[in-house]
């Protein structure tokens, strides 16, 4: 049962540092290939598009690119802050008796 944990632990790490990945490659790729599937093909030898959106469909996505990467990096930070601070207080917990645990334990054998 502890190899399974271990493995299912192994591969969700794996899983979540991919999907971390995915993540900084669609806010890092997403908003030039969404400018340019927004953008109207051009047909030689035909007057241009009346109306275009390019100028505002890139500063939209551009603007949603810097959200996303600093909503990422604010979290990153927040949880960063978090695990550090949550390890600590587990470091420092005293233990019930004022013994500082099995250390204390006297593991001379007795005689019979």
């Amino acid at each position: 049962m502890q190899t399974l944990l271990a493995v299912l632990k192994k591969y969700l790490t794996i899983m979540a540092f991919g999907a971390l990945l995915g993540v900084a490659a669609a806010s890092w790729l997403g908003p030039s290939v969404l400018h340019w599937y927004s953008t109207p093909p051009t047909i030689p030898g035909s007057p241009p598009p009346m109306i275009t959106c390019d100028g505002q469909v890139q500063w939209a996505l551009t603007r949603l690119s810097q959200t996303i990467g600093g909503s990422a990096l604010l979290f990153a930070v927040v949880f960063a802050a978090g695990a550090a601070f949550l390890g600590s207080v587990r470091q420092q917990k005293p233990s019930p008796s004022g013994t500082s645990g099995p250390a204390n334990v006297d593991v001379t054998p007795k005689a019979p």
